[in-house]
């Protein structure tokens, strides 16, 4: 039917409110402005109050004001239809207050249809149902239109009243709005046109290294957009601004709505993010801030969260600013507005001071770092950068992006350096309180975390409240702790340095509760475990000839066991037989560090099937190969099913061992539980010639037996237990102290005991730091011991390392007479325990006792320890008279060591090892060095008792190769290393191989017990010189003529074929023209001279050296009792 105007005025106008222009607007106190309907029930205009609700209108909430209204019975409608509206090019904001209250089944439609044409089916906009006792605002954004159009405001089904209606230029204000930057468009935000630069739209990383996200937050790859500033050719301190289109405020101040936006503000140059609200018309720009960050915040996506309390339209502004250098690249993505929603909380700013603190936020929640300590704690994500240690994620997220505080010494801080990181002042709390935290202690080298509560009457680090050692395995795991009561205290975690690089320590997710030292919530259900393994089996016996038998590589080790052949696949074990069948083509299981990137101190492990519980006790038995020169330790753990790996290792085997396969046999204690045997093999400093071999590895029925060892005297003592009876004297200034692991002096005492090698294991030490002053004496008493006729053999350890030694001095004190010294060891001796025997003299129908005296040298690191004291019923024996050594099978068997431990080591070249040799001319195997320039690289025979003989002969091969600048040295050295007397010196290059030989005279020097040093140095750089040693011969000297005391030298280099071919021609003509000669003349010569080419040597000699014609020729040249008859 035809529309029926229901209206008295028409307005069509056009006015400016609130900045924008209005095409449209009525607040109905007069008419309906010119709207009519196509509906036989219409809109009416009432006055507030006439009606049941509203009592008040929208314009100016009065009961004498006027509104649309429309009353509807079930199945009714009324439409009102505004006159024709202009053609637009850009969106417009149809906007109008609507009042349905009490009915549930009340509907409000709103259209945008073309001119005369008819309404549309489906609505652009719709209100349905009780919208509560209050006016609702109600908004439409009208697309730009091609043509004249109306808007229509159907009501159906119930009471519905609407008031205040504008049509008026731009976009509504949004309720809800997100923007992921996929829109080239940037869902209508603008660049502030007033500040120094924009924001730039981008996928993939930025164009600056170490700033900037490496993709999208929105898709989390490079297909993905964000904004962001790039910080290059820019100056300091500009900053770019974005606004958001107009946002809607909130209707209710006690509802407010959600901005939630994302972040990345990673690089160290990283100045601000703010976060502004500006409102239409406003002269004030960029308005209030309500948010704001600063900083480096690490190489990740961050959420944020802002809760706006705003009754007004407005804008959000970001604004950036650039920082220091070019490292500043800040971005933003997924920003997301909630006109009707609560934050979530999930991604609340936690910059705030507070003991709880999850270490998401540079800020730290306010901990400190303590300046007293050593080193600092570090705030880190991701992985740690070493290699099996340290945690991969974070504990809070459980993933890369998280962070976590973690301290990561490196190798210049000393073995035990502390780093103590402290937490804000808590408030007092009546009760006292509890605290949760969660850390990660994974490493083979991992030492001690500790946590102390401070008060504010404490110094720091406080009172001690909870300590974990040593490795924990990969993962967070949970602790608690109570806190003090009525004073405000401070938390102070303290991680300490282990031994190696791998003792990352990292705590994480740090809470307080308040109520009570058991306020902390329940910890979480482990996961249910299985109670028995799904196999078992009471023994196994296992020669590897087959397969594995079950035994399994450890997943959280540094390296994998291999099953090999010897012969064909020995790597560093191709000289040996397989235990089991006594042949090279036998197979044996092996763990190589040469073939492989292994650190100090790593371990493979493996481990066997699993046992089953006995009520007997079974043996263990196993059969290892320990022969390699460079070889660290083995040895074998218990563990039960289902728990960790003990921290210590049920027995070890240290360093190289004599030739061949060495059987170990352990009983197992009756068990009711499921268990494993674990072997591993650890990694030393040197990885070539370390491997070690296992074979033959069984576990069978009833106690091993094992043959009864010799009971030592009284007096022995290994001080694990206790210190066996030994007592200090009360006539010395102080003390000795017995301990386990290193002392607190830095540079000085042992890492570990003699007996264990393990930080468990104790040895007894002086402390020199402690107000000592040079000369203070402590000694150590043994019980009494009962002499005899035969006499007694002491055998001791010793461990004096630091630049303040003083003396080691031991006696014996008869219960009759005075004190005896027995033997005295001064100065600094190496960073190793060293091993002494001395013979104690029959000492008939008298007790008397032991006494080890330290005396204080010059300062604080001399401290000096002992271990493993053993006296034995009778004289030491087994002293090496002479010492023969061809190096075939390492220096090490021949005794061979490291004067003092200092200086650089000797290598040792295997003939049978497949790679070239350092020398050509050298045969065999034999030791060699290349000096660092400025070091000195020291070698020795054993201690030799000398006693024997008045002269002895040293005889050798030798080689100086490349370089001109080398010196070589030979000295024999007395056995307390007080003096020494230089048997010969060689400070330059020489062509060939240079035998030698030389006169000893240990009478007149007046040695009983020495020992040979061969030391080698040099002052070239680059490091290109070798001098190598073969076929060392030291024994007493027979009857023979000696030689003079500078060596002869006798060139072994190599021909080729042709060369010998035409020499040998030359030979037989020289011949020939001897014979003429010899019969022309008839002449002979009794003897020949040889001149030497180390023309530097001949100046010191008194003339040639003579070789008998008649008795050298037949030998080919010189005397050498290596290859003599």
């Amino acid at each position: 039917m035809d529309s029926t105007p229901i209206f008295v005025l028409s307005i069509l106008f056009f006015v400016t409110s609130g900045g924008y222009a209005q095409l449209f607007s009525c607040n109905f106190e007069t008419n309906l402005c010119d709207l009519t309907s196509d509906t036989s029930t219409t809109w009416s205009m009432v006055e507030a109050g006439v009606t049941k609700s509203p009592g008040a209108d929208h314009t100016f909430d009065s009961s004498s004001g006027h509104y649309m209204y429309a009353s509807l019975r079930s199945g009714q409608t009324a439409r009102a239809i505004t006159t024709d509206l202009p053609i637009t090019t850009e969106k417009k904001c149809a906007e109008m207050y609507v009042f349905m209250n009490g009915g549930s089944n009340a509907v409000l439609n709103v259209y945008v249809r073309e001119s005369g044409k008819p309404t549309p089916s489906d609505p652009a906009l719709t209100l349905q149902g009780d919208q509560g006792n209050q006016w609702v605002r109600a908004l439409l954004t009208v697309d730009p239109q091609p043509k004249a159009f109306q808007i229509v405001i159907e009501a159906k089904d119930g009471d519905v009243s609407v008031d205040d209606m504008s049509l008026v230029d731009g976009e509504c204000p949004h309720i809800d709005w997100i923007c992921t930057f996929e829109d080239p468009g940037i869902c209508g935000m603008q660049q502030d046109k007033s500040d120094e630069f924009d924001f730039k739209r981008q996928n993939k990383g930025t164009g600056t290294w170490y700033t900037g996200p490496k993709h999208d937050h929105t898709y989390n790859n490079a297909t993905g957009y964000y904004m962001y500033i790039e910080a290059n050719k820019v100056n300091v301190g500009h900053v770019a601004r974005l606004m958001t289109p107009l946002l809607r405020g909130t209707p209710d101040p006690a509802q407010p709505s959600c901005l939630i936006f994302w972040y990345d503000m990673y690089g160290k140059d990283v100045d601000s993010l703010n976060v502004y609200v500006t409102y239409p018309g406003a002269t004030a720009f960029p308005g209030d801030l309500v948010w704001s960050l600063a900083g480096n915040r690490g190489d990740q996506w961050r959420g944020a969260e802002v809760v706006l309390n705003i009754t007004v339209d407005f804008q959000i502004v970001f604004e950036a600013m650039r920082g220091d250098n070019v490292k500043a690249d800040i971005a933003i993505d997924d920003v997301e507005f909630d006109g009707f929603a609560h934050c979530p909380g999930h991604n609340v700013l936690l910059n705030h001071s507070s003991i709880s603190c999850t270490f998401e936020e540079i800020e730290l929640c306010y901990y400190t770092q303590d300046t007293t300590d050593d080193y600092n704690w570090s705030w880190k994500n991701r992985g740690t950068p070493a290699s099996y240690t340290g945690p991969d994620v974070d504990h809070t997220r459980g993933d890369e992006l998280g962070f976590f505080m973690l301290i990561n010494p490196s190798n210049s801080k000393p073995i035990g350096a502390k780093a103590r990181f402290i937490s804000p002042l808590s408030t007092p709390l009546p009760q006292g309180g509890c605290i949760e935290f969660y850390y990660n202690m994974y490493g083979i080298d991992v030492e001690t975390l500790n946590v102390y509560t401070k008060t504010e009457d404490q110094d720091l680090p406080g009172t001690q409240v909870w300590s974990q050692q040593g490795n924990q395995g990969n993962y967070w795991h949970r602790a608690t702790f109570a806190t003090p009561s009525g004073q405000g205290f401070q938390v102070v975690f303290e991680g300490v340095r282990g031994i190696e690089s791998r003792d990352d320590i990292a705590i994480d997710d740090v809470f307080l509760y308040t109520d009570g030292p058991n306020s902390c919530p329940p910890k979480p259900t482990p996961e249910i475990i299985p109670p028995t393994p799904s196999t078992s089996m009471p023994g196994f016996d296992c020669g590897f000839e087959e397969d594995w038998c079950g035994f399994s590589q450890a997943p959280w080790d540094q390296g994998d066991w291999s099953l090999i052949t010897p012969k064909t696949q020995g790597f560093q074990l191709t000289n040996i037989w397989d235990h089991t069948i006594r042949s090279a083509k036998g197979h044996v299981i092996t763990f190589d560090p040469n073939r492989g990137q292994f650190k100090t101190n790593d371990r493979s492990r493996l481990y066997s099937p699993m046992m089953s519980p006995s009520n007997d006790p079974r043996c263990l038995t196993y059969y290892y190969h320990m022969s390699n020169q460079n070889v660290d330790h083995m040895g074998f753990y218990i563990r039960n099913f289902n728990e960790p790996l003990p921290l210590d290792p049920v027995l070890s085997v240290f360093g190289k061992q004599p030739w061949g396969w060495h059987e170990q046999k352990y009983t197992i204690d009756p068990s009711d539980q499921y268990f494993q045997v674990c072997f591993y093999i650890s990694v030393g400093p040197k990885k070539w010639y370390s491997a070690i071999g296992l074979d033959d590895i069984s576990i069978t029925n009833g106690a091993c037996e094992v043959a009864p060892t010799p009971t030592p005297k009284t007096g022995s003592c290994d001080f694990d237990q206790d210190i066996c009876g030994y007592t200090q004297s009360p006539n010395d200034q102080f003390g000795w102290t017995r301990r386990n692991g290193p002392t607190a002096s830095l540079y000085t005492s042992p890492l570990t005991d003699h007996t264990t090698g393990t930080l468990e294991g104790y040895y007894m030490y002086t402390e020199t730091s402690s107000a000592r002053r040079p000369g203070d004496t402590a000694d150590l008493m043994s019980p009494p011991l009962s002499g005899d006729n035969e006499g007694l053999c002491l055998q001791f350890y010793y461990y004096m390392y630091g630049r303040d030694i003083g003396n080691l001095v031991v006696y014996i004190l008869p219960e009759l007479s005075d004190y005896q010294s027995l033997v005295e060891i001064s100065r600094d001796q190496g960073q190793k325990w060293f091993h002494k025997n001395v013979d104690i003299k029959a000492i008939p129908f008298e007790t008397f006792q032991i006494v080890f005296r330290g005396i204080v040298g010059g300062g604080p690191r001399g401290d000096i320890a002992i271990d493993d004291i053993t006296v034995f019923n009778h004289p030491c024996s087994g002293v090496r008279t002479e010492s023969v050594c061809d190096f075939e099978s390492g220096p090490e068997v021949c005794g061979y060591g490291e004067a003092n431990g200092m200086g650089e080591e000797w290598d040792w070249y295997d003939a049978v090892a497949v790679v070239p040799p350092p020398v050509g001319d050298m045969d065999g195997s034999f030791v060699f060095k290349s000096p660092t320039p400025g070091l000195t690289a020291v070698l020795t025979t054993p201690t030799l008792d000398v006693r024997s003989g008045k002269q002895y002969t040293l005889s050798l091969d030798y080689q100086i190769f490349n370089d001109s600048k080398m010196a070589f040295t030979i000295s024999i050295e007395r056995e307390n290393q007080t003096d020494n007397h230089r048997i010969f010196q060689q400070t330059r290059g020489v062509e060939g191989v240079v035998k030698g030989k030389w006169d000893v005279d240990t009478e007149a020097l007046g040695l009983d017990f020495a020992r040979i040093v061969f030391t080698a140095s040099t002052t070239s750089s680059p490091q290109n010189g070798v001098v190598a040693i073969d076929n060392v011969v030291f024994k007493p000297t027979i009857s023979e003529k000696p030689t003079n005391s500078a060596p002869i030298i006798n060139s072994y280099r190599g021909e080729t074929i042709v060369l010998g071919v035409f020499l040998s021609i030359f030979i037989v003509i020289i011949i020939a023209v001897f014979v003429v000669l010899f019969l022309r003349r008839s002449r002979s010569s009794d003897s020949m001279t040889i001149g030497y080419k180390n023309h530097k040597d001949d100046a010191t000699m008194s003339g040639p050296v003579a070789i008998n014609n008649a008795v050298d020729e037949a030998k080919n040249g010189i005397d050498n009792p290596m290859y003599g008859p």
